[in-house]
């Protein structure tokens, strides 16, 4: 009766422990694939967010640029496997679109592709500097109250490849 308890007690203790350190594992890496929260401040969020912004000017008939005002929300979908050399993620782009918004999106498809996806939730808003003038975002200061003044609401998906200083907006759509 005693060893029956002392064994009752020992695998107690050890399912306790294993249970511990499978939270932990599951905190240190998250499940393959998963989106997670990641700092506004991020330079690979920054990074993102400019992407976007400049898939959007591309795209875009107007005569001037846009620029981020501010990012609402950004996720980074994990990465599969489990060394920071082999990063590859699983993605299916399938996004609703309604029909009062600007959109490109040049694939619709699943793939595994190595880097890391960026989910981005971000308000632009029209500066004053003309696309005809080739001019960089960060000189550009944004339209001030009036005609001219005006918001989209954009969803941004990019991949970036950090090893190659690769960053492909592969979907996005953005609203008034």
């Amino acid at each position: 009766m005693v060893i029956a308890t002392g064994l009752l007690i020992l695998t107690a203790l050890v399912g306790r422990s294993f249970q511990e350190v499978t939270n932990c594992s599951r905190i240190e890496r998250p499940i393959p694939g998963s989106l997670c929260n990641i700092s506004k401040n991020d330079p690979g969020v920054q990074r993102a967010v400019l992407s976007g912004t400049y898939a959007f000017n591309n795209q875009s008939n107007d005569v001037f640029l846009f620029k981020a005002l501010e990012i609402d929300d950004a996720k980074r979908q994990s990465r599969l496997g489990y060394d920071d050399d082999g990063l590859t993620s699983s993605a299916c782009i399938r996004s609703p679109v309604p029909a009062s918004t600007i959109y490109f999106m040049p694939q619709t498809r699943c793939q595994i592709v190595k880097g890391i996806k960026y989910i981005l939730e971000v308000q632009i808003l029209r500066t004053v500097c003309r696309k005809t003038d080739n001019n960089d975002l960060n000189n550009c200061h944004f339209q001030p109250k009036g005609k001219l003044h005006q918001i989209f609401h954009c969803h941004f998906e990019v991949w970036a490849i950090p090893w190659q200083k690769l960053m492909d907006t592969t979907f996005f759509s953005c609203r008034p």
